[in-house]
Parts: C-alpha cells; structure tokens; sequence
C-alpha cells in the first residue's frame, strides 16, 4: 500500500499532522501565562537545531546561495508568515478552545492553492475546487455545532 517515497511522504504527514495536534493541546496548556512571542521563538529555534541535521542529510545536503533575495525570503517567512503567525494562533487558542481555533489551519492549503492559482498562474481544477469546498464545509460543520449552547452560555451576561 505505502511504496518508495510516496508511502514515506504520507507517513512524514501523517506523523507531522499528529505532532501538531498533540503541539496544539500540550501548548495551550503549559504556557497558558506565558508571552506567546517568546514560546514561539524558542519553538523556532530549537525546531531549526533539530532540522538543520535532517536538511543537511536530504536531497545532496544543504546546497544554497547566500544572496540578498534568497536571505530577504528567509526572513520573511520565518519572522512574518511562521513566528508572527505562531504567536497570533497561540494568543486565540489560549482565550478560545483549541477544537474550535485549530479547525482554522485547514485554511492554511486554502490560500496556498488561491496564491498559486493567483501569483503562479496555476491552474484550478474541478478537484481543488471541490476540495477547496470541502474544506470550507467542514470548518463551518465544526463551528455551527458549539454555536447554540456558545449563544446559551452567553446570553445571560448580555
């Protein structure tokens, strides 16, 4: 069933997909009083310690040149889109539950297929629109069903 590299891809997802849940909870939970920008920057930097091994390792080891745009890329994904975003998503699912704000990350491939339909001049196809669906039904599915007893709970403080 699992064969060469795409069996080792879906078991690395798969693996990372169950690493981010558990992440999600353990995080919440034990640095509910902490200032997120710091948990997130030491999460950062030791997940980089312990990628870089494994990068060097893959695809004929690290092979990269230090050039202005290649280092303009890397500060801005790692500030901008990862810590920023990071510390963003730890400050909601510390007021909010995480079974609620964790559904959100099924978004995350939502705006890669837009942006690489937009800025890439990829194609959108009938199974990325219906998966794109999907996707958006499911995020509603989960928030509908704590709507009214949220509306409950609530309404008697208004």
């Amino acid at each position: 069933m699992l064969h060469g590299n795409k069996g080792l891809g879906i078991l690395v997802l798969l693996g990372g997909s169950v690493s981010w849940g558990l992440a999600s909870v353990y995080l919440k939970a034990a640095f509910q009083n902490r200032d997120k920008l710091v948990v997130t920057a030491y999460q950062m930097f030791y997940g980089s310690l312990l990628l870089l091994p494994v990068a060097a390792l893959a695809d004929h080891g690290l092979r990269f040149s230090w050039t202005l745009p290649a280092i303009g890329i890397i500060l801005y994904t790692s500030i901008f889109t990862s810590a920023l975003g990071f510390a963003i998503l730890l400050t909601i699912q510390a007021r909010y539950p995480a079974s609620q704000t964790s559904v959100y990350l099924f978004l995350v491939p939502v705006f890669g297929v837009t942006s690489s339909t937009l800025l890439l001049g990829e194609k959108l196809t009938l199974n990325l629109l219906l998966g794109l669906a999907l996707v958006a039904l499911g995020i509603i599915t989960v928030n509908l069903g704590d709507v009214a007893p949220a509306r409950e709970k609530y309404s008697n403080r208004l």
